[in-house]
């Protein structure tokens, strides 16, 4: 697929007009797929929408797949049909992560100690199996590993399969190499990935890594530029979010649970910095600061779990998480 061989229709200014006002008619009152379990970050980019391409980008091990995560379950448990397809980690793996995000616990009590938190994945296990009144079930969320290598793949699975809300491929480098140079394959990837988007009407999430080079780097902060093998994929998304994790460049206690994601390319709005609570071994963020006294956040929590936090109280970070 290429949108150079995409048809070219003109349209009328009134036609434009009322495409317009039905796309406003459906988005007031909110986002078209809102983010609830980070509020803060939903009201920045104003949640996720179909039709549109969003990035995950940052450096190794600086939490990227597990943002992406939270995002599909997220939309899981609003009753979203997601595919989460990871070309990193194998479905085992992300079904841990998984049990540990949702039971808020660390993941190797999960890995090592079973026995003793049967009762709580058992629980998940049930919420997995619930259907509604149609037969269809509450938590519609697809994992796959190694499907998604080539676009091929994602059509076969849109053709096969019940129509998603929200496509999340983890991640773009490690697509499989054609008939092209690496480069080449992924900017068809990207284009490709995005023209899917909006003809099926879905949200596509891709998830990036950094150069490799800009480790060297004195600032640690991920820019635009170092998204890496492209600068497609920044021109082609809606909107850009990388993801910086201080702790793991300072390995200062206090920095564990900070946790930076910058809205770097916003076509519907401001770009900006979230900043959102992290607990690395449960695979889990959630909101903080002021934004953590809100209705949004309070209703977040009381319908996905975790606690009100406030970073300004004077409670040490890893007192309030136990941390020795």
């Amino acid at each position: 697929m290429s949108t150079e061989n995409s048809p070219q229709i003109l349209k009328s200014l009134p036609n434009i007009y009322d495409t317009l006002m039905e796309q406003l008619n459906r988005q007031e009152g909110g986002p078209d797929m809102p983010i609830k379990c980070l509020p803060t970050l939903n009201q920045k980019i104003m949640g996720l929408n179909r039709g549109r391409m969003y990035v995950i980008g940052g450096r190794t091990s600086q939490g990227k797949t597990t943002l992406a995560m939270q995002l599909a379950m997220d939309q899981a448990k609003q009753g979203r049909r997601v595919f989460f397809l990871s070309l990193e980690m194998d479905e085992i793996e992300l079904m841990l992560r998984m049990l540990s995000n949702m039971c808020d616990v660390d993941a190797n009590e999960i890995r090592y100690n079973i026995s003793q938190k049967r009762y709580l994945t058992d629980q998940i296990q049930e919420f997995f199996k619930n259907k509604d009144s149609d037969g269809k079930r509450l938590f519609p969320m697809l994992l796959a590993y190694n499907i998604g290598l080539k676009v091929d793949d994602l059509n076969h699975l849109i053709a096969d399969l019940e129509k998603p809300d929200l496509v999340i491929v983890d991640y773009i480098q490690a697509i499989r190499k054609l008939d092209f140079d690496k480069l080449t394959t992924m900017n068809n990837y990207i284009v490709d990935f995005r023209s899917l988007c909006v003809e099926h009407g879905f949200c596509g999430i891709l998830v990036s890594q950094i150069n490799r080079s800009a480790m060297e780097e004195k600032e640690k902060r991920p820019y635009l530029w170092q998204l890496k093998g492209s600068g497609t994929i920044e021109e082609h998304a809606d909107v850009v979010m990388l993801c910086h994790w201080d702790y793991f460049y300072s390995n200062d206690a206090n920095t564990k649970h900070v946790y930076s994601i910058n809205v770097a390319k916003n076509r519907q709005g401001e770009t900006t910095t979230v900043t959102v609570d992290y607990k690395p071994e449960c695979y889990r963020f959630r909101d903080a600061g002021d934004a953590a006294e809100t209705p949004a956040v309070r209703a977040a929590i009381k319908t996905f779990g975790g606690k009100i936090i406030n970073p300004d109280r004077d409670i040490p970070r890893r007192e309030r998480y136990g941390d020795k």
